[in-house]
């Protein structure tokens, strides 16, 4: 069963569902190549450093950019958003897990950030702002931002005018 189903009340309907953009791990991956490519030109000019040395050095960098590149891909497989007809909901995790929820009536403010490369590959951060939650909520990597921004901003209005009418 797919993220949130088993938690949706009776009537509720998933509007929108998503996950982060895969940019994110490409933006790991890079940094690996790049941290990598440096360390071994450094070595390489230093020429001071004893082969063995500089060997295992590197070796425990390489290992470090490693370990990152899976930590965000471990990130993005185990991260979900939801767009519900009553509520926002996602979660993290994949030994320990959280669940936030918020309704639609609790947010106050959606703000959309999107830089160039993002424009250009169609994801970017949402903001959110909520009187149930201290401080703002920020969404990174959201893909197609501007369409789960409008969906959410519609879902918000149609929230509001079930419950005038109630």
């Amino acid at each position: 069963m797919e993220f949130p189903d088993d938690l949706l009340a009776p009537g509720e309907v998933v509007a929108y569902r998503f996950r982060p953009h895969p940019t994110i791990l490409i933006n790991a991956l890079a940094w690996a190549v790049v941290g990598t490519a440096a360390l071994m030109y450094v070595m390489a000019q230093l020429r001071t450093v004893p082969p063995s040395e500089g060997i295992l050095t590197a070796w425990a960098v390489w290992f470090l950019f490693a370990a990152n590149v899976i930590r965000t891909m471990l990130i993005w497989r185990f991260t979900y958003y939801a767009l519900t007809t009553t509520r926002i909901m996602w979660r993290t995790g994949m030994i320990s897990r959280n669940t936030i929820e918020i309704p639609l009536s609790k947010i106050d403010h959606i703000n959309v950030g999107e830089g160039l490369l993002a424009r250009m590959f169609k994801y970017g951060d949402m903001t959110l702002s909520s009187t149930s939650i201290k401080g703002k909520i920020v969404w990174r990597a959201v893909p197609e931002v501007s369409t789960v921004r409008t969906v959410l901003a519609r879902l918000r209005q149609e929230d509001q005018e079930r419950r005038t009418i109630a």
